[in-house]
């Protein structure tokens, strides 16, 4: 083709070059609509935003995960540096623990904040739900640890995850994907989309199923995403969010050492007669409209999402809990502002935002009569609020060196109103108030276009859930009991690199 057109070009310039008149070049504008979502980041601009990190931050690329099994999030962020995640019964959904956060959680997982294009998916006394979050519809996840997180508004150890969903700027027009393993396992998913116009859209629906290695972890689970955008110009759009999902998972209960060792699949007896499970529904709705240019980025969402959720568990004479059900609904926003203005002709980069979030959480307990209700053992109403603000500036002192300061203020509420009094107990009804400040200094240079070498010192603070602070006690006349709790708090001081040589990464 090169030869082509040298043939075809030739003559003409010769032509013009013994015209009498000189042609005068013509100037030519090309103009276009910029490509690619607002509200949702792309990969690459991900991977720009790590190199200005001064800490632990992992990209994690969903298209690589999907080249094996592409199940869980034990699936997705395996091998991130310092992201421990333990499947738990077998069951689809893992523990996650980051810098040892939430170590202890018995269910949820706690310590560690979940996004969805940085809108919070945690409830807001900090559990998350991760039943109703799929990874069918993630474009890739972004793993900050600590206060590496602070542009989100992460107030705990454990740092934040943002789950940045496909769209229909990059998903594929119409995706199929079966996958089947031993012991019952089966999944399946159904992704599509694109984009009209000033419009684009993007939907995934799925299930999955198990019969599991032990017996009586039965898993079933559907789910439906999607996102629905609407590009007003190059500079601002709107997306919103919807999630609908279901999940029923047969518990198979602890084994001793010996049990475990002579019939390693086999349920604890008493969990196939009081028939534990744990059954969920969810939907969650959400909006975000951004607007930006190359000096200002202003995001604005909301979301609501509402849980529905019981819990047959063991039940005794001594130990009374049994059957749990409650239902949550969690309202709140974002309000994030960045701005890109140059101070003293140095690069500067500053972050202003505030995130609240309310939830209000109904339970009533039940004794567990072989898998069916009995009589009502505790009935109260927990409530979290949290109100936090937080700015980070980043300043360049030279055009590789900048350095990091940053802040967050925190009120955080909780409140147990107690409903049930006929049990010894008696009102534990209480009300907590805490109040948090969380510092940030640190420093990134850049050594080379690829490598970075980073440092930061931070304070991480976390309240309790509502879990933590309201359990049973154990004995003939057990009841729920309050025991007021502290913040958890920890000073963090990180140093390290991270790049990459030919084929070669670390972190």
């Amino acid at each position: 083709m090169a030869a082509v057109a040298m043939l075809i070009w030739t003559p003409a310039a010769r032509a013009a070059q013994d015209s009498d008149t000189a042609a005068q070049a013509e100037e030519v504008t090309v103009t276009g609509e910029a490509t690619g979502s607002l509200t949702s980041a792309s990969l690459e601009e991900a991977a720009r935003q790590k190199k200005q990190t001064p800490g632990g931050f992992t990209l994690k690329d969903a298209g690589e995960m999907k080249l094996g099994r592409a199940s869980s999030f034990e699936d997705l962020l395996q091998g991130a540096p310092g992201v421990f995640l333990q499947s738990e019964n077998g069951a689809e959904v893992s523990k996650i623990s980051i810098r040892g956060s939430g170590i202890t959680s018995e269910d949820e997982p706690l310590g560690v904040m979940f996004l969805m294009d940085g809108l919070n998916f945690n409830q807001g006394d900090g559990e998350a739900t991760l039943e109703d979050l799929d990874v069918a519809a993630i474009s890739h996840a972004e793993i900050f640890r600590g206060a590496n997180a602070f542009k989100y508004g992460a107030l705990t150890l454990g740092g934040a995850i943002n789950l940045v969903p496909f769209t229909g700027y990059d998903c594929a027009p119409f995706q199929v994907r079966l996958e089947g393993g031993s012991y019952g396992f089966f999944r399946g998913d159904i992704t599509g989309g694109g984009v009209q116009g000033k419009f684009d859209e993007f939907a995934a629906a799925g299930f999955r199923e198990r019969e599991g290695f032990r017996d009586h972890s039965r898993e079933d689970t559907e789910i439906f995403f999607a996102d629905f955008g609407y590009r007003f110009s190059d500079h601002a759009e709107n997306r919103f969010y919807l999630t609908l999902d279901r999940t029923n998972r047969n518990l198979p209960g602890g084994l001793t050492k010996s049990e475990m060792e002579q019939v390693p699949f086999q349920a604890n007896p008493l969990a196939v007669a009081q028939d534990w499970n744990k059954s969920l529904a969810n939907v969650r709705l959400a909006d975000k409209l951004i607007f930006r240019t190359e000096e200002i980025e202003l995001d604005v969402g909301l979301f609501w999402f509402h849980h529905d959720i019981e819990n047959r568990g063991f039940f005794s004479p001594v130990f009374r809990e049994g059957i749990e059900q409650f239902y949550s609904d969690n309202f709140g926003g974002t309000v994030n502002v960045v701005s890109r203005q140059e101070i003293l002709g140095h690069r500067n980069i500053l972050t202003l935002g505030v995130n609240p979030q309310y939830e209000v959480e109904p339970t009533q307990n039940y004794e567990n009569l072989f898998g069916r209700t009995g009589a009502t053992t505790a009935r109260g109403v927990g409530s979290s609020i949290n109100l936090p603000a937080y700015f980070e500036d980043q300043l360049y002192l030279t055009p590789r060196l900048s350095v990091v300061a940053g802040a967050q203020a925190i009120f955080a509420e909780r409140h147990f109103k107690d409903e049930f009094f006929a049990d010894q107990a008696g009102n534990q009804s209480n009300r907590q108030n805490f109040w948090g400040f969380n510092p940030k200094l640190g420093a990134i240079y850049e050594i080379s276009d690829r490598t970075q070498g980073f440092v930061n010192f931070s304070r991480s603070w976390q309240p309790p859930s509502i879990d933590n602070l309201v359990d049973f006690d154990e004995g003939p006349n057990s009841s729920v009991v309050y025991t007021p709790l502290s913040p958890q708090h920890a000073w963090t001081v990180e140093t390290g690199t991270r790049g990459e040589v030919s084929r070669v990464q670390w972190e």
